[in-house]
C-alpha cells in the first residue's frame, strides 16, 4: 500500500507547518494497479494540468518504510523540489517545478544509480513563449518558437511537450503521482517526467547506462543550437552544428576510432547540400 501523505494543512487560508498540524494529519491512499481514468497526451500543448492534487503543502510517497516521492504543490501545481526514488532509496530522478513546469536542471539515473540523463529548463521563458504564442500576433514575435508557429503551425510545438524532451513511447499519464512513479520504476526506459511541457535551454545530455556519453548539445529557447554530438552504442558518432533547431554546415560521421567517415553539408534551411563517403 502506497500513502500519499500532505505534510501541511491550509486552514482558513493559512498553511500550517507539520509541527503544528501533526495531529489532524490528512493521509491519502493508493494503489499501484493501473488508474481508471488516464489523461491522454496529444499536439495541444496547452491542454489541462495532469494531476490531481491537493490545494497546497508537502507531498510524501511512502511504501514499506522506503520514501519514493517527496514533493511540494501550490494551488494544486507541483511547485518547488521534486525528487523520487527507486526501491532501497537510490534515486530516479530530481529538478524543481514553477507552477507545474520544470525549472533549472532536471535529472534523472538508472536503477543502478548511473546517471541517465540532464535537462536544463526555463519555467519563466516558457510561460513568456506561452503568452506569445496564445496572442498570436500577426506582426510581432518575441521569440523564434512563436515565429515559426505562425509559418509551421502546431507541430513546431512539439518541442514544448514532456514526450519530445524525454523521447517518450507512452503516450498517457496517470493523473495519481503514486502511480506515475510506480510505472517509472516498472519502466524505466519508458520514463516520463511529473510535467506536461516544457522549454529546454541550457545543457542536454544523455547516457548510456555504463556511463558513456549518449547525446551532448545546448538549446536556445527551446530549440537546439551550436555544436552537438549523437553516439551510437558501437562508438560511433555524429557532431555537426544546429541553429534554431536545425542542421546546418558541415556534419560529420566518425568511427569508434574518431576518423571520418561520412560528411554532409547543410544550407541555413537545413537542406541537404552534398555528402561524401570518405
Amino acid at each position: 500500500m502506497l500513502q500519499l501523505i500532505s505534510r501541511q494543512l491550509r486552514i482558513f487560508g493559512f498553511l500550517l507547518p507539520l509541527g503544528l498540524a501533526a495531529q489532524n494529519k490528512t493521509e491519502l491512499t493508493t494503489t499501484v494497479e493501473p488508474a481508471a481514468a488516464f489523461t491522454v497526451f496529444t499536439n495541444e500543448v496547452f491542454g489541462a494540468y495532469p494531476f490531481q492534487l491537493p490545494a497546497s503543502g508537502d507531498l510524501q510517497l511512502v511504501r514499506e518504510q522506503s520514501m519514493l516521492l517527496q514533493a511540494n504543490v501550490k494551488n494544486h501545481r507541483l511547485h518547488g523540489a521534486w525528487a523520487s526514488f527507486y526501491p532501497q532509496a537510490q534515486k530516479m530522478d530530481e529538478g524543481m517545478l514553477v507552477k507545474g513546469v520544470p525549472d533549472g536542471a532536471w535529472k534523472t539515473w538508472y536503477p543502478n544509480g548511473q546517471l541517465k540523463s540532464v535537462r536544463s529548463y526555463d519555467a519563466d521563458l516558457f510561460f513568456k513563449v506561452q503568452a506569445d504564442i496564445d496572442l498570436n500576433h500577426t506582426k510581432i514575435s518575441r521569440f523564434i518558437l512563436s515565429e515559426r508557429y505562425k509559418k509551421e503551425g502546431k507541430k513546431v510545438l512539439q518541442v514544448l511537450s514532456a514526450n519530445y524532451s524525454f523521447r517518450i513511447h507512452q503516450k498517457t499519464i496517470p493523473a495519481d503521482l503514486a502511480l506515475l512513479v510506480a510505472q517509472n520504476q516498472q519502466q524505466p526506459a519508458h520514463y516520463h517526467p511529473p510535467f506536461k511541457n516544457a522549454l529546454h535551454h541550457g545543457l542536454y545530455m544523455n547516457y548510456y547506462e555504463n556511463g558513456a556519453v549518449q547525446d551532448s548539445g545546448y538549446y536556445n529557447q527551446g530549440l537546439r543550437n551550436g555544436l552537438w554530438e549523437h553516439h551510437l552504442a558501437d562508438g560511433t558518432f555524429w557532431r555537426g552544428l544546429y541553429k534554431n533547431g536545425t542542421r546546418i554546415n558541415d556534419w560529420k560521421y566518425y568511427t569508434a576510432e574518431g576518423k571520418v567517415q561520412l560528411f554532409i553539408l547543410y544550407d541555413e534551411k537545413g537542406n541537404e547540400l552534398r555528402r561524401k563517403q570518405l
